[in-house]
Formats: C-alpha cells, sequence, structure tokens
C-alpha cells in the first residue's frame, strides 16, 4: 500500500477503533463493584469521539453534556509519544500522544487506539515540512552577515580607500615626471592596475553590503534587454581595462522576447543585472557559441527573464556556491558580482536562480513582480 493510500485512509478516520470500548470495559472492571462509575463516562466518551484529519491538522471533540473539542495544526506539534500498557498491547491498541511548544510536560492531545487497514496495522505518522522554516533561517543568516559585511565594507572605505587613493596618485606622478626604465615603467603601470582592482573590490563590496534604494518605475523588460543585448556584443570587441587582447569569440545572441506587460521596477538595477549576467555568459563560452536570453509572463502576475549559454558550465558543488560573497572560478574575479545581483533581485521583491543544462552551460533564471507590494503607515 503506497504512503498516498495510507493518507486517504487516514484522512477517512472519523471513529476510533472498536477495540477501544474493550480496553474501557476491562480497565474499568479493576474496580470490582465500582466498575460502572468510569465504564459510563468512558462508554459515553467512545460513543461521541469523532476524530478528523485533514491537510491543515487534526480535531478532536467529544460529549455530550460537557462536550470537549482539541485542535492541533501540524506547525504547532513538537514531540509525538507512542503508548501503551499490557491490555492495550494485549487488544492491539496504542495511545498516541502529541505535545506542542507550549512548555507543559503533559499532551496536548492524546488519541487512542491503533489505526487498522485490512490486515495491516499503522500507527500515527506526522510528516512536518519545515521548508519554510528553513528558508527563514537561512534568510536570517544572510541577513546577519550582510551586517557583518557592512561594517566591514564601511571600514575598510575609511581606513583603505583614501590612502590608496594616496599611493596611486603618488606613483602616477613618479611615472609621469620620472624617466623610467621602460622595465621599470611597466611595472609602475602593473602596480596602477592592481590599485584599480582593489578599488573596484571595495566598491563593489560596499555596493553587495549598501545598495542603493530601488527607484521603482513602470519599465518594459525587452526593451531594456535589448539596450542590454547591445552592451554585451560591445563587450565583445572591447576587452576590460588590464586584460590581454584575446581573439574575438564568435557568439551568437538568441532573443526569445515574448509579449510582456510593463512591470514595476528599477530600470538601472535591472540592467545591471542582466548585463552582468550576459557577459559572465561571454566569459563561459569558449571559442564560438550561443547566448539565449529568453521572456515570458507567468500566471502568478509576474514575468520571468532566462540567461542560458553554452560554455564550460560549473561543477555541482560549486553551482550551490555560486551567490556566495566572494565564491568566483575566474582568475581575476572578486566573487561579488553574482551576490550583487541576488541582492538587487531580491530588494525588487524578485528571485534568481541558476540549474546545469543537460548538455552544456548554465542558465539564470529571475522571477520579478508585475506590482510591487506597496507598504501602507498607519499613523
Amino acid at each position: 500500500m503506497d504512503t498516498s493510500t495510507i493518507q486517504q485512509r487516514v484522512f477517512a478516520i472519523e471513529r476510533p477503533h472498536r477495540n477501544l470500548l474493550g480496553y474501557y470495559v476491562l480497565s474499568s472492571f479493576v474496580l470490582g463493584p465500582l466498575f460502572l462509575f468510569p465504564l459510563i463516562p468512558r462508554f459515553f466518551r467512545y460513543e461521541t469521539l469523532r476524530i478528523r484529519f485533514d491537510e491543515e491538522g487534526i480535531s478532536m471533540r467529544w460529549g455530550l453534556l460537557f462536550r470537549k473539542e482539541i485542535h492541533l495544526t501540524y506547525s504547532r506539534i513538537q514531540d509525538i509519544h507512542l503508548r501503551s500498557n499490557f491490555v492495550e498491547r494485549w487488544l492491539g491498541l496504542a495511545r498516541v500522544e502529541i505535545q506542542t511548544a507550549s512548555g507543559s510536560a503533559k499532551a496536548e492531545m492524546t488519541i487512542e487506539g491503533l489505526l487498522e487497514f485490512e490486515d495491516q496495522k499503522y500507527i500515527l505518522a506526522f510528516d512536518k515540512d519545515i521548508t519554510e522554516r528553513k528558508q527563514a533561517e537561512e534568510a536570517l543568516q544572510r541577513a546577519e552577515k550582510l551586517v557583518v559585511v557592512g561594517e566591514m565594507a564601511a571600514g575598510l572605505a575609511h581606513e583603505i580607500k583614501n590612502p590608496l587613493a594616496g599611493i596611486k596618485l603618488s606613483i602616477e606622478v613618479l611615472s609621469s615626471e620620472l624617466d623610467l626604465a621602460k622595465k621599470d615603467g611597466e611595472l609602475t603601470q602593473q602596480i596602477i592596475a592592481e590599485i584599480n582592482r582593489i578599488e573596484t573590490l571595495l566598491k563593489n563590496l560596499l555596493n553587495y553590503a549598501t545598495p542603493p534604494t530601488p527607484q521603482f518605475a513602470p519599465i518594459d523588460v525587452n526593451q531594456i534587454i535589448e539596450s542590454t543585448l547591445e552592451i554585451a556584443k560591445f563587450s565583445l570587441k572591447s576587452p576590460a581595462r588590464g586584460a590581454k587582447p584575446q581573439q574575438p569569440k564568435e557568439i551568437e545572441f538568441v532573443r526569445e522576447l515574448n509579449d510582456l506587460p510593463l512591470i514595476v521596477a528599477d530600470t538601472g538595477q535591472l540592467q545591471q543585472v542582466i548585463l552582468n549576467l550576459l557577459i559572465n555568459a561571454v566569459y563561459a563560452v569558449q571559442d564560438r557559441g550561443t547566448i539565449r536570453i529568453a521572456t515570458s509572463a507567468t500566471a502568478d502576475d509576474s514575468i520571468q527573464i532566462a540567461v542560458s549559454d553554452d560554455g564550460e558550465g560549473i561543477a555541482e558543488l560549486d553551482l550551490k556556491k555560486i551567490f556566495q560573497p566572494f565564491f568566483t572560478t575566474k582568475p581575476n574575479g572578486t566573487g561579488l558580482g553574482l551576490p550583487i545581483c541576488k541582492r538587487l533581485i531580491e530588494q525588487q521583491s524578485g528571485t534568481i536562480s541558476v540549474i546545469r543544462n543537460p548538455e552544456r552551460g548554465l542558465t539564470f533564471t529571475i522571477h520579478l513582480p508585475v506590482e510591487q507590494m506597496r507598504v501602507v503607515s498607519v499613523r
């Protein structure tokens, strides 16, 4: 019997097992002539006891004159204990005691009776989905890390940026005023290039720790993609500053831009994210390849942007760390490009994810709502 069939039958349960009445009778006879005193209320409890299982939780009710009802949602359940004495085991019965996080040692709900289906017996089991809790914990951990990174970034900007600018200016002055040998001139230019790299790292660190507040306005996503593609194509012809000239890559950009509604987002930040993804895709492709960018509207009042390439891809273990700060597979990368993209998208109530393509390369997918959530302050 599969799990879904068991679940359906558990949800169909409304009464305790019939052996429960026999247990009430036998346990009452222990008192001898006074057996009727405990047996009568137990008999009415058995006759009126109703149990309900559904997608949200468990309900129990019983009683005639003094009716009692208990309802527990699955999210409140903390511990489940299986109890049975000698008589219950002899009758094939057990009690399931359910405790919550209320702090009381006493069970919040006790379900008496073993559930029996055909020739098989099952004890109640509760499968608790903790996905939302884990996501909330991870979000909290990220927030705590961002606080630390923000403080560190502010300190770095103050303690390093100004002295670094002085060093750079001094070297530029010496390089221009002194008659240096060719080898010494190349060395000073290399020093300046490394200082520029440190300045870029500081800037990216500040952008990650304290990104600018989004300036929301209605925008045409397809139009932004078209203009960003032109910038990405230009990057093929113009290598980054300090990079060695390379043989131009033969890359085909494929557009699959479907009709989209106008969305409320920050034009500059969205363009920054798309450009970063396209440049990463260009870097991943070897000598020739294809970069595909597609858009579509989804049923939940949001839009989707997918950027895929057929480049080298990335190992499965590294894929989980791709949005972590300072993780990079590039020789001269800072490891902050994709984390900044994630921060910018999350600021606009969206999500960004990545998967490995079946054959080669990666696909990054962005989800953005059509409308931003409005926050109304009440005074």
